[in-house]
This record gives structure tokens, sequence and C-alpha cells, in this order.
């Protein structure tokens, strides 16, 4: 059949077509604005699909041989129950109420992990598919921190430049000419994953390092992690006197500053096993004292990297100036009474102290994160078991002398 409509209310169009092929039909909304088709050869259930289809419109069959027509625009009222498997309602409904507006009510029903959006098919529709996407277990991210003290003189960045022979590896080489730049704080990292014991062994040839922690950290995307090795300054704040008369007292309030490395880091996994890794360090010291209270030298470094997985981030720059007297002159003569200096030169020679950090973050799926939980609960008993028969060993021995 052909159907040629111009302008005919939407109600009048879609009687026509289901009187003709013989479908009761009710229409639950009011459709009265106008439509148009030029539908020159077509069967009559093709008619009915392609005008409901052209103006949102649905076929619902109800009792007997009656067909509901309803707009599916999503205006129709909706209530949606939403299960979540992986995230706390509590964490997302915050999100769902400015995603969906006014106009719809969510709830969220922490005890049963259930979110409720009361609103229309389209809230409901928006709701689905924003928890689609979130309701997602989280990858966790391992970070391997190594954190050292290295040690320069003088003589390190001539003795570097010139005795360079191509035996250093990529990774040491860039390290090392990091560290030979003085200046501002540094951050590189490694050319290609790699063992960072190497590089730390590589570099112990030119440098005097000392390892001064080596904390493992789980973290969950976009969540920061905190590593702190830090102690507590004690100082008198204030001494009271009390006189009772026959007798005096005198009270003192004693008050703690911190010091040592702080160390945040926000790990984000992207696409393609690559990171965004926000980094805010702080280094605080002890340099001096005012009025017996301790002077604290802090310094901070704020860097964001990209790296692969398994890829090595190297910060440095955190460093404090040193000066220290060095003899130098010929072994025997130069101790010689009177004659000796003539055989000795005394100079100043200044040191630094370089604090560098290398951070490893490792991609984990739940069921890698599950059993590193379990390897690193494991290490760390050891670790205590072999701390307190050392503690016992020391009580032993004491005793016996």
């Amino acid at each position: 059949m052909a159907l040629e409509l111009r302008n005919v209310p939407l109600s009048e169009a879609v009687h026509l077509i289901a009187e003709r092929a013989g479908v009761n039909v009710v229409l639950d909304a009011d459709l009265s604005e106008p439509v148009s088709a030029s539908l020159p050869s077509v069967t009559l259930d093709d008619a009915l699909s392609i005008i409901l289809a052209q103006n949102h419109l649905t076929l619902v069959k109800e009792e007997g041989d009656i067909f509901l027509v309803q707009r599916n625009d999503g205006s129709r009222p909706a209530l949606a129950t939403f299960q979540l498997r992986s995230v706390h309602a509590a964490d997302v409904v915050e999100n769902l109420t400015q995603l969906l507006g006014p106009e719809a009510t969510v709830v969220a029903d922490t005890n049963q992990n259930v979110i409720l959006v009361n609103g229309t098919e389209a809230h409901a529709a928006m709701a689905r598919e924003y928890l689609r996407g979130a309701d997602r277990l989280k990858p966790q991210v391992l970070l391997e921190v190594r954190i050292l003290e290295a040690s320069l003189d003088d003589t390190f960045q001539f003795g570097i430049t010139q005795h360079f022979d191509g035996s250093i590896d990529g990774n040491t080489w860039n390290v090392l000419q990091a560290l030979a730049t003085p200046g501002n704080n540094f951050s590189t990292t490694f050319d290609k994953p790699g063992d960072v014991n190497v590089t730390i062994n590589a570099l112990r040839d030119h440098v005097g390092l000392e390892l001064i922690s080596a904390p493992r950290v789980m973290a969950i995307t976009n969540t920061q992690a905190k590593v702190e090795i830090v102690e507590q300054v004690p100082y008198i704040q204030t001494t009271s006197s009390v006189d009772t008369g026959a007798s005096s007292s005198s009270f003192s309030q004693v008050e703690f500053k911190e010091a040592g490395i702080k160390l945040l880091v926000t790990p984000t996994v992207q696409e393609a096993g690559i990171l965004q890794v926000d980094i805010d360090q702080e280094l605080s010291e002890v340099v001096g004292t005012f009025l017996d209270v301790p002077i604290i030298d802090v310094r901070k470094f704020v860097t964001q990297f990209l790296v692969a997985d398994r890829q090595t981030i190297v910060l440095g720059g955190l460093m404090q100036q040193g000066a220290q007297d060095k003899d130098r002159g010929v072994p025997g003569l130069e101790r010689l009474p009177g004659l000796g200096r003539l055989f000795r030169a005394d100079e100043d020679q200044s040191k630094r102290r370089e604090l560098l950090v290398f951070l490893t973050p490792r991609i984990l799926d739940p069921n890698q994160a599950a059993s590193m939980a379990k390897e690193l609960q494991s290490e760390y008993r050891q670790a205590t078991r072999i701390m307190r028969s050392d503690l016992g060993q020391g009580r032993t021995e004491a005793e016996k002398e």
C-alpha cells in the first residue's frame, strides 16, 4: 500500500494505520503533534512501526487483543534500583545527584549497598549508564620505594666527567649526570624497566650511598599513599615553678617537632598500562636551636610523571651542604714533627648530601593484589621474628657479661 500523511495529528495517524491493520490500540498520552510521511510502498505493519519509531512511541500488548501506545522518550515516571558490587553506595550518591539534577531523587541504602533513583525513565537510563562505568573493581598499585642518601664531595663532578668509559648503563649514567649538575631539584625516569638494585650497586662505585628506608605501599588508583620516616624532636616549651612556702617545685612542658622524610604519592592508572604519578616530597632537618628550641629546615619537591607500569622514577635535589677539613700529603712524611707541614696540604672540602628516591609503581589486578598483600604480611612477620630474635640474643649476651 501507499501512505501519504500531511500535517495529520499523530493520534489520528496511529489510529488510521492501526484500524487498517486490524489492531486495537489505546493511546496513553496526548499525541496531538502533527506528522507527515510519504510511504509509497509499505505494509501496514511496517507503516505502523515506522510512525511509532519516528515519534518515540512503543507498542505494548495488554490483555486480549488490545495494544497500548506509550511514549518512550524517557519522560515516563520510573523508580529504579541498582545493586552495587564493587563500589560503596555512599561514594557515588553525590555524583549521581549532580548528574541527574533536581528533578530526580537519589537515595543510598548503605546497609544493602543499593542506589535508588526516583525520577523518569531518562533519569534511570542515565544512572544505569553512569554506574556501568563506576561500579567496577579499581586497579591497585604497589609502590616500591627506596630512599637513599648520597654523599658527594668536590671531586665528584670532575671524577664522573673524566672517568666515564662507557661501561655504565644508561639508567646509572642519567642519575650520575643529574647529581653532577648543581642547582635545583631533579627528576628522571629509567630508560627502560630494570633491576633497581643493579643501578644502586653501580652508583655505589661513584658516590657514597646509605639506604635510609625501603618501604612498599599498596594504593588504589587515584588515592593518595603516604610514606613517612620521621622522628619527634623534643624541646622544653615552658617551665613553671610552684612555691608552697616550705618547698618549691618546678614543672616543664615538653613539646615536639617533626623532622624527617614525608612522601605523598597519588598513582592514577590510565590506558595501556600508563600511570600518572603525582609526588609531593618533603625533607625536614634540625639545623640548629634558638633559645633551646629546634630550628627545622624544610625543603619540598612537587612533581608529576607519566610512566609505564614497572618503570622507575628517580627524584633528587633535596640536599644539604656541609664542609670538612681534609689533609692531603706524602704518607709517612706528612706527620713528621715540624717538617711534616712541608709534605702535606690542608684544604677545606665541601660535602653535599643528596636524598635520592627510587619509586617503581606496579599495577596489580585484584588477584595479584591479594597475593601481594599476603606476601607483604609474611615478609613483615619474618622481619619481626628476626628482630625479636636479635633482641633476645642481645639480652642474653648482656646477661652473660
